[in-house]
């Protein structure tokens, strides 16, 4: 997002701040993608097309922020919100159905009320508010703002679940943590 911005929005220039945030970040992705950190006891390695649906999805998030900070600006928060709901639906729909299908025989009621729950918080408020933050602080940080996630859902899965949180995956936060602080870094002024 912070290379397309750069290139394709006026407002969110690099600068050498950002480039070493970047270069600091990608290291601790890397570390977690070439180690194939899972956090999981009974999964020694990562399968790779996991990484790559990732990659063409963090792709398509950055891309839908710049056009979404060019072309939007003026649009309603709940009407773009509702577009990204049946987008997304649709898209995950059509790769479901193409990779293998539903088997919805064992689903049951709790199954689809915390389906509900998820769809409504964590899917529509969730890109109500992303799109508020890329109206406000432009594409940079509304797509900082998806490095929650992984933090919660990892901390949540340590506590919870009994996930393994390991030493390389500690440094990889840290380092994306790193990186992102710096990406944030205002450039000092001159004083005259």
């Amino acid at each position: 997002t912070v290379l397309l911005a750069h290139f394709l929005l006026n407002d969110e220039r690099l600068n050498w701040s950002k480039i070493v945030g970047i270069v600091i970040a990608f290291a601790g992705a890397s570390a977690l993608f070439l180690t194939g950190e899972t956090g999981l006891a009974d999964l020694t390695q990562a399968d790779w097309r996991g990484y790559a649906w990732l990659g063409l999805a963090i792709l398509s998030v950055a891309a839908a922020g710049i056009y979404g900070r060019t072309y939007l600006q003026d649009a309603d928060n709940f009407d773009v919100a509702t577009i990204n709901m049946l987008v997304s639906a649709a898209v995950i729909t059509g790769i479901v159905l193409a990779t293998g299908g539903y088997d919805l025989s064992r689903v049951r009621l709790s199954g689809i009320l915390v389906l509900l729950y998820s769809a409504i918080v964590g899917g529509f408020f969730a890109f109500l508010l992303n799109f508020f933050i890329l109206k406000r602080f432009g594409a940079t940080a509304q797509s900082e703002s998806t490095y929650v996630t992984p933090v919660i859902a990892t901390t949540l899965g340590a506590i919870l679940l009994g996930e393994i949180i390991t030493p390389v995956m500690i440094l990889g936060m840290a380092l994306i943590i790193t990186g992102l602080i710096l990406l944030n870094r205002s450039p000092k002024k001159a004083v005259a």
